[in-house]
């Protein structure tokens, strides 16, 4: 018996290492997408609240960035590793007491939505605006 938890303390150990060379490629991964989708965009500024339109097109990437379409104008942030599991199919990001809207200061959960387990939580913080570059091309 002892010989068994002898083998199996190593092979734990390099799940763990496994697991987390995962996480960091899909961190990795999940930036390059977020650079991707900030092409022909530009920072236009802050802002400490989106109002509570529909989020429809609100995605959680899995380095835990957070991006918001309204209108032609995108937001997002960072929301760290805490929620960045809202990133997966079945889960959804809470927010409470603003009344719809994604405030700075708000704390979001993080809850599987099939079993209504908590997954994580972090705050809200500020949004960066980034909008539509016009084309040099299309200037002309």
């Amino acid at each position: 018996m002892r010989h068994v938890i002898l083998f199996a303390a190593p092979l734990t150990l390099a799940a763990c290492t496994t697991d987390d060379g995962y996480r960091s490629a899909q961190a990795e991964e999940a930036r390059a997408e977020v650079q991707e989708r900030l092409v022909g965009y530009a920072p236009a500024g802050t802002r400490n609240c989106l109002p509570g339109r529909s989020q429809a097109s609100t995605r959680v990437y899995a380095d835990g960035t957070i991006l918001v379409r309204q209108g032609g104008n995108l937001y997002g942030q960072n929301l760290g590793p805490s929620c960045a599991s809202a990133s997966d199919v079945h889960t959804a990001l809470v927010t409470e007491g603003t009344l719809g809207s994604m405030c700075s200061g708000t704390i979001a959960r993080v809850v599987d939505s099939s079993t209504g387990m908590f997954r994580g939580s972090c705050s809200i913080g500020e949004w960066t605006q980034y909008e539509k570059v016009e084309d040099a091309d299309e200037a002309s």
